[in-house]
């Protein structure tokens, strides 16, 4: 190649269009070599330097021409791309908006401008800048997306529409719009007319990567999972460093749970492209389907950190693991790195406060952080459903019907679609607060304790259980108050289990294979019997142990999700171990609940009621002995109480909350663990096929 400047600069430019950055930055270098003062190869250098994965040697660069003219137009844009890359999104958006103020046409920088704004939650400011951006540009596709992103971000349908219509027609030849078209369709609730903009995006560019990625999330969105795993392998076919496709596959793949295709799809993205937050996500997502949830935490927390566009999404990811797993200080500091800026991200980082106080029993906490949310988000049905909770557990029940009379409205048209009910009891919520309402006597004791500091109520509500056992309401205070109160609060022990490292593992109808599942229970527990049972096996062994009353509760119980519970509750009776539910995954030793010589043990879960997700007990341990006693009963009696109260947390709580109350001394011998820890031994299985309605 002749060593002139002209021919030089050139070939350093087609280098960099084609994506060949290192030798652009080289061609760069011996330009400079020629003419070291050439201003348009020093800024295009430095925009190569990012695009190299040269990131401070860029931000060097940048520094010194900022230094010679902090006007430039040009040099602000590339330092713009510097401080992108950085991770510095606010100085990325002064950099644009000087660049827009200086430049003879400052279209580009605007549309920049409104991007940024944007994800910063500056609505009014993208909305401003993406209207200059049309007025320069009105034949920019880029422009007229940008007002669209910005109008969808401040709920402005029409001013969207509009701009994805004119979007649309800038370039014929670009999917994009007509793919963001179909999306805003979907929304509408109008299928058809996503499926038309879809079928018109594909006729424009049969052979895009970007429009076959649209389309599978498109594809995603209506549920079509065949189609989404189609347009997802043809986009990363297409273009093997397409790092969205590569990610919408391997989700798409979770979801159809074909978890060892997941895994290797996402060793081929991990070979090609590294572990940039996208597939960390996706890496997490599949490590917490083979119960390593302990593994994915890392990989969440620095996905979720790490500035850009999607961290919002990351971030949620990251809140649900911790949710489930940790404890006060670890949700905390999640919720520490939530940054929402548009309001659906503001609600949702006050409902997972309002979530995490609710977990702690700090409720006065929970409401406020639910009345933030309802305040970005009127319309907030989960919210509703939390102050709904907070509402009934106050024994304020014309409250309580209030929020959920108005979470039902809120909802009506997600029920419809979903086939639910839309009567506002007709929730696990609504029950629950029904039950409390009928629960006349246990209320009226209840009402002058709870204003009481937790150890001081503890006494009376002692006394109230003991004369009504068969309050819900009582029941559930009582166990909140000594969480509250830190009587639960016991210091780890080092001692043997008690407990026999014994698992019951039930096996719904047409259940997948679970070799991978049981091998790492025993690779956790070594040890550890495993107890298979079917539920042929599972009414033979009821009707061993209590004959024909077993065997009509067991037919009785139209609820499967009953009869699981039922089964645990007799075998932990009379053999005793541990259960989870179907299909669950091990991660953390049963040893990490640091429980001794306890003889049951149950995690508190929301209301203060012990779950299901993993009890443990001695056998003929009273409690368990008189909740399976309990539902053999109540199936006998014919009762129709949501499982919730029948066979459930609720049942359970009665159980214990009244065997606490006739026998101080059963406390001795029980540990109430907190769910993050009861989570960290035991993650159940999502997968459909591992549903307690399949255990027939």
């Amino acid at each position: 190649m002749t060593d002139d400047t002209a021919t030089l600069l050139a070939a350093a430019r087609s280098a960099r269009r084609q994506r060949r950055f290192e030798e652009a930055v080289a061609l760069f270098d011996r330009t400079l070599a020629l003419a070291p003062q050439h201003l348009a190869a020093r800024i295009e250098r430095t925009g190569a330097l990012v695009q190299a994965g040269r990131v401070q040697e860029a931000a060097a660069a940048a520094g010194t021409l900022l230094a010679e003219n902090a006007d430039h137009p040009a040099i602000r844009m590339e330092a713009a791309v510097v401080a992108r890359a950085l991770g510095r999104h606010e100085e990325a958006l002064d950099h644009y908006e000087v660049a827009a103020r200086h430049a003879a046409e400052p279209g580009p920088a605007l549309i920049n401008v409104a991007n940024l704004a944007r994800q910063a939650g500056r609505l009014q400011r993208a909305l401003e800048a993406a209207h200059a951006a049309t007025e320069c540009l009105p034949g920019s596709t880029a422009a007229w997306m940008a007002l669209a992103l910005a109008a969808r971000a401040a709920e402005e349908t029409s001013t969207e529409q509009a701009a994805l219509q004119r979007a649309a027609e800038a370039d014929p030849t670009d999917p994009g719009p007509l793919l963001a078209l179909a999306r805003a369709a979907i929304a509408a609730g109008d299928p058809a007319g996503a499926a038309a903009w879809l079928d018109e995006a594909q006729a424009r560019a049969p052979d895009s990567p970007a429009a076959a990625l649209q389309r599978g999330h498109v594809a995603l969105t209506l549920g079509d999972m065949d189609g989404a795993l189609e347009s997802f392998r043809r986009a990363v076919a297409l273009d093997p460093d397409l790092l969205a496709a590569h990610a919408g596959l391997i989700h798409c793949l979770l979801r159809r749970e074909e978890i060892d295709a997941a895994g290797a799809a996402l060793v081929q993205a991990e070979a090609r492209l590294g572990m940039p937050p996208a597939l960390a996500v996706q890496r997490a997502a599949w490590l917490q389907r083979r119960g390593r949830a302990t593994e994915a935490r890392p990989l969440l927390r620095r996905a979720a950190t790490t500035p850009g566009e999607g961290r919002f999404a990351r971030w949620e990811a990251w809140w649900r693991l911790e949710a489930r797993i940790g404890d006060a200080v670890e949700r905390g500091a999640c919720l520490a790195e939530a940054h929402p800026t548009v309001p659906a991200e503001v609600a949702a980082a006050a409902r997972a406060a309002g979530l995490s106080a609710e977990i702690d029993f700090d409720f006065a906490a929970a409401a406020t952080a639910y009345d933030r949310a309802l305040a970005a988000m009127p319309t907030d049905g989960t919210a509703m459903d939390g102050q709904a909770r907070l509402a009934a557990l106050r024994l304020d029940g014309a409250a309580a019907r209030d929020w959920l009379r108005r979470q039902a409205q809120a909802e009506v048209e997600l029920r419809r679609k979903q086939r639910r009910g839309t009567n506002p009891s007709q929730t696990q919520t609504g029950q629950i607060a029904a039950e409390f309402r009928l629960d006349r006597d246990g209320c009226s004791g209840l009402r002058p304790l709870l204003g009481l500091p937790p150890a001081i109520r503890l006494p009376p509500l002692l006394a109230l259980v003991r004369d009504l056992p068969e309050s819900t309401a009582a029941a559930l205070w009582l166990l909140i108050s000594l969480r509250q109160a830190g009587a639960l609060d016991v210091l780890p022990s080092t001692a043997p289990m008690t407990i026999p490292r014994r698992l019951l593992w039930l096996l719904p109808q047409d259940a997948p294979d679970a070799s991978a599942a049981v091998a790492r229970w025993t690779a956790v527990n070594p040890g550890i019997e495993i107890v298979p049972m079917n539920a042929g096996a599972a009414l033979s062994f009821l009707e061993s142990r209590h004959g024909s009353a077993a065997r009509m509760a067991w037919r009785r119980a139209r609820d499967r999700a009953v009869r699981v519970d039922l089964l645990q509750l007799v075998w932990l009776a009379e053999c005793g171990g541990w259960t989870v539910p179907p299909g669950a995954w091990a991660d953390a030793p049963f040893e990490s609940l640091g429980i001794g010589d306890a003889t049951f043990c149950a995690a508190q879960e929301l209301w203060g009621a012990p779950g299901f997700t993993l009890l443990g007990a001695a056998p003929g341990h009273p409690i368990v002995m008189k909740a399976a006693a309990s539902v053999i009963e109540a199936m006998a009696r014919g009762d129709e109480d949501i499982r919730w109260l029948r066979s459930g947390p609720g049942l359970l709580a009665r159980i214990t909350a009244s065997s606490l109350a006739a026998d101080p001394t059963v406390a001795a011998g029980m540990r109430l663990v907190t769910g993050s820890a009861a989570n960290r031994v035991a993650a159940p299985d999502p997968s459909p096929w591992w549903s307690s309605a399949n255990f027939r």
